[in-house]
């Protein structure tokens, strides 16, 4: 005989009013978590503009120099690294050097999708979009974490905030990456390594920094520092290094 689940039939609560079947519950609950990241990765935005117009208000930012003005232009891209699965080994250290995942579920026969996956988790072929049935089967030690989204946006705010102390001209990519124009404005590596020294000793999370002429290969160098390193592209050698790249 084909079970209750199979056959879409509810439960009865204590007073005798039907509930929503066993398979519609659980549908109920993956799709309340996915929208609940889904609208704080919507949302971001409008909060990063709060932190942004705050700052700027301050006039304490300084202002590059305009393209019409450089010579060559100074654009860095930062990027988080493992964002969602940082901020968890910062809620909870023990998790320090093991592989982590951010998923709302750890059941083992679901096909609840993981958001982000850290470096360790990673070796194992865990990356994000993978259910966490099978990252369990790649990993059986893997260490599953919720989300932690007023962390998320803590941390997202400090990122801005120390962006901002270097330059006026920040452009929000997402909730853990910008570009920044710093023509003008100093030694563009230089710059990034301290931005990088500054988000770790404020947070304790790593981010990695890329820079170059263009935004395009600012953010093509963030790719080659990850993880947790800085890359510069100079003009003069972008042609080779753009020659160089692998295909996939």
């Amino acid at each position: 005989r084909p079970s209750d689940a199979t056959c879409g039939v509810g439960n009865s609560n204590s007073n005798g009013k039907a509930s929503l079947p066993i398979r519609r519950e659980k549908d109920f609950v993956d799709t309340f978590f996915s929208n609940s990241r889904l609208h704080f990765i919507g949302s971001w935005k409008a909060n990063i503009d709060g932190v942004m117009s705050a700052a700027l208000a301050l006039n304490k930012s300084p202002q590059p120099l305009p393209a019409t003005e450089c010579k060559v232009r100074q654009i860095i891209h930062v990027d988080i690294d493992c964002f969602f699965a940082s901020v968890a080994t910062i809620v909870n250290p023990t998790l320090e050097g093991k592989p982590v995942a951010v998923c709302h579920s750890d059941h083992s026969n679901g096909t609840a999708e993981i958001s982000s996956a850290n470096y360790e988790a990673r070796k194992f072929g865990i990356k994000a979009g993978m259910f966490m049935s099978k990252a369990k089967e790649l990993c059986p030690q893997l260490v599953r974490v919720p989300y932690y989204f007023e962390k998320y946006q803590e941390i997202s705010r400090a990122l801005y905030r120390i962006l901002l102390r270097f330059s006026a001209q920040v452009q929000p990519i997402s909730v853990d990456e910008a570009f920044v124009d710093v023509s003008g404005l100093g030694d563009s590596m230089a710059i990034c390594q301290e931005v990088r020294a500054c988000f770790a000793k404020e947070t304790g999370i790593t981010v990695s920094a890329g820079a170059s002429h263009n935004m395009l290969l600012a953010r093509i160098a963030t790719k080659r520092a990850k993880p947790n390193g800085a890359f510069l592209v100079p003009s003069d050698a972008a042609e080779a290094f753009i020659g160089e790249l692998p295909v996939g």
